[in-house]
């Protein structure tokens, strides 16, 4: 018996440390595979996969856009139409035309829909800014796979007033002339009552939309005149607080647009004008803490905007020089930790990661998309980030998941 028990002493001191390596050796291993789930959800996000190649354009596709509600995908191209495809995968619709657009008589250069989904515009070279009725009702009660184009019948040399008549999915409703030369980019606020546009006129427009009052819908609010080249690219802060207009004179101008405060409201507020160089593109992030500012010659300025601050209104925290040439596309991620750079240099998308770093914002270079093969015109995110979309040169629109 004393034999035994030595035995069976020396055979636990002989298996436990065994036994205690093998348990360490899978702890070992399953921290590393938590922490590369961790890294992929960390970038879950980045697209690598089509899903969706659309060839509907006969020429340059210059501009897209997908809607909040994520159901649609509106395109705009230089064969002067504009088409809406229906973007919910749980459609038996899902890829397919659902209204295509041929009321401009030159280029179309930028579509977008309202932040309540009930309005899609576009603005185009021949000088005017369309916008249409998009009734979640009355697309229900239409065949929406119909390929067959509205052609809006309303003219008026400044607007058209809201039709009552208007109840078709893709009604056109406005009709913006008030440029004398091209518009080069358009945009609505956030909370859908306010429209603007940009032109190569060195003006942005600023117009009312209020489906309450017909009498003051369409309405021109604003006539802003500040810059001295032509201007490329309007848009909105989120909370709707300021207006933002940039163009080839390399100034950013930030206007006031709270209807409660009378001194600023519809006058220059701010004037950014650190680099020499024509800005082509800006865009805000979703909560409105940065603003992202794309050039001419490649340049991408990432700048804090903080309103309550006199000194540091616009302070830059980083800039990124990856690209060589006009900068086309800027985008935040809607949780505003993934930022996309598309350009027509290197054909394209560059994503890069935004984190905080001991209350310091850095970014890095996450991935990129180098399957395609043609200058990317136009990038954008969808609200659920599942989707990105990009339009080429090529006259492809690609979705990616």
């Amino acid at each position: 018996m004393d034999k035994l028990k030595n035995n069976s002493y020396f055979l636990l001191l002989w298996i436990l440390p065994k036994k205690f390596l093998f348990f360490k050796a899978i702890s070992i291993k399953l921290k590393k595979l938590f922490k590369n789930i961790r890294k992929v959800k960390s970038i879950k996000y980045i697209p690598n996969t089509s899903i969706l190649s659309l060839c509907d354009h006969s020429k340059t596709v210059s501009s897209v856009c997908v809607s909040l509600n994520n159901e649609y995908l509106a395109t705009g191209g230089d064969d002067n139409t504009s088409i809406i495809y229906c973007l919910n995968p749980r459609s038996l619709k899902f890829g397919k035309i659902l209204r295509r657009f041929e009321d401009h008589g030159y280029y179309v250069s930028s579509v977008c829909f309202s932040p309540d989904n009930k309005y899609f515009a576009s603005g185009g070279v021949d000088k005017k800014a369309m916008i249409y009725s998009l009734s979640k009702e009355d697309c229900e009660k239409n065949d929406l796979t119909s390929d067959n184009n509205y052609k809006g019948n309303v003219d008026s040399n400044i607007y058209n007033k809201y039709d009552d008549k208007a109840n078709e999915f893709g009604k056109l409703i406005l009709k913006l002339r008030n440029h004398t030369h091209p518009v080069y980019s358009i945009a609505f606020s956030n909370d859908s009552m306010l429209f603007a546009t940009g032109s190569d006129d060195k003006s942005s427009n600023i117009y009312s939309l209020s489906p309450k009052n017909k009498d003051t819908s369409g309405c021109l609010l604003f006539k802003l005149t500040d810059h001295t080249q032509p201007i490329t690219s309007v848009t909105f802060s989120f909370n709707d607080h300021y207006f933002l207009s940039a163009g080839f004179d390399y100034h950013v101008k930030f206007y006031g647009m709270d209807h409660k405060n009378k001194e600023n409201y519809g006058k220059l507020v701010f004037n950014y004008n650190k680099y020499n160089k024509e800005i082509y593109k800006i865009k805000f992030s979703n909560n409105d803490e940065y603003l992202a500012i794309g050039y001419a010659s490649g340049l991408v300025v990432i700048i804090n905007f903080n309103p309550f601050d006199k000194i540091n209104f616009a302070k830059e925290i980083f800039k990124i020089d990856d690209h060589k040439s006009v900068v086309t596309s800027l985008c935040f991620s809607m949780l505003n930790n993934l930022f996309i750079i598309g350009s027509w240099d290197d054909k394209m998308i560059n994503m890069h990661q935004i984190y905080k770093n001991n209350n310091k914002l850095c970014n890095k270079q996450c991935d990129e998309l180098t399957l395609i093969k043609s200058p990317i015109n136009s990038a954008c995110f969808a609200l659920n980030e599942c989707f990105l979309v990009i339009g080429r040169v090529d006259r492809n629109v690609i979705v990616y998941i």
